[in-house]
C-alpha cells in the first residue's frame, strides 16, 4: 500500500499537469447587449460565441470565459441587439421595385442591370 500511494502522489500531478482542455476556442465572442436567440431555454442571453461562423456558445457571460481564448476576437454590443442566426432566404425585390416609383426588372437578369435604375434614381 504504502508503494501505491508513493506512485501515486508522484505520478498524479505530473498527469494533472499533463493534460490539455479539449474546449474549443471560439473565433469571436459577442457580448454587452441584448442577444436574443428566440429559444423557449433561453429566449435573451448575454454572450455568444462563433467558431467557423457557427454558433459554439449561448448563455451568461461568465460561463463563456473557457470559450475565449487569446485570438478570440471580441465585440462589445454597447446595448445593441443581436439576432444570431437569421438569414433572409428570400427577398422581394420585384415589389419593392414597384413602390419604388415602377422600375422594370422584368427584362434585366443580372445584379449589375438591376442596380443600375436604383443608383441611377438614388444619384
Amino acid at each position: 500500500m504504502a508503494i501505491i500511494t508513493k506512485y501515486l502522489f508522484f505520478f498524479l500531478p505530473l498527469f494533472i499537469l499533463s493534460c490539455k482542455s479539449n474546449q474549443q476556442k471560439g473565433d469571436t465572442f459577442y457580448f454587452g447587449g441584448n442577444i436574443v436567440t428566440m429559444e423557449d431555454d433561453f429566449p435573451q442571453v448575454d454572450a455568444l460565441v462563433l467558431k467557423d461562423g457557427k454558433i459554439l456558445f449561448v448563455g451568461n457571460r461568465k460561463e463563456a470565459d473557457p470559450y475565449i481564448g487569446e485570438n478570440t476576437k471580441q465585440i462589445d454590443l454597447k446595448g445593441k441587439t443581436l439576432l444570431p442566426g437569421f438569414i433572409d432566404a428570400h427577398g422581394h425585390i420585384n415589389s419593392r421595385a414597384g413602390m419604388e416609383q415602377a422600375i422594370d426588372y422584368l427584362q434585366v437578369h443580372t445584379v449589375p442591370l438591376i442596380q443600375y435604375p436604383i443608383f441611377k434614381r438614388l444619384y
